[in-house]
């Protein structure tokens, strides 16, 4: 998989907002230092739909880049386990206007 170098602050922006909509969390739960469920969704939904290179992620979210894949294979995992999960995947993916088939690792 290819990943992009570049980090794009307006669709970070727009992952951040709908995440915050559908998990109805605010933004210092995703920006803050500790690594909340809300800072795993937007870490995974910029590593794994939109392929930003896990350094860059890992930097902007105050996350060690050696554990962006661990979280992406986590959340992978529970996108498996968890219909909730997927569908509030789904929705974050749609409201950011991301062309999906269907949400599934």
């Amino acid at each position: 998989m290819q990943t992009t170098t570049a980090f794009d602050k307006e669709k970070c922006a727009a992952v951040e907002q709908s995440v915050m909509k559908v998990l109805n969390c605010n933004l210092h739960e995703i920006v803050n230092y500790p690594d909340t469920f809300s800072k795993k969704v937007v870490v995974f939904v910029l590593s794994k739909f939109y392929d930003f290179d896990k350094r860059n992620v890992g930097r902007a979210y105050q996350m060690t880049y050696l554990y962006v894949p661990t979280v992406v294979d986590e959340l992978e995992f529970k996108i498996l386990t968890d219909f909730k999960f997927r569908e509030q995947v789904s929705m974050i993916l749609k409201e950011v206007g991301y062309a999906f088939e269907e949400v599934v690792a």
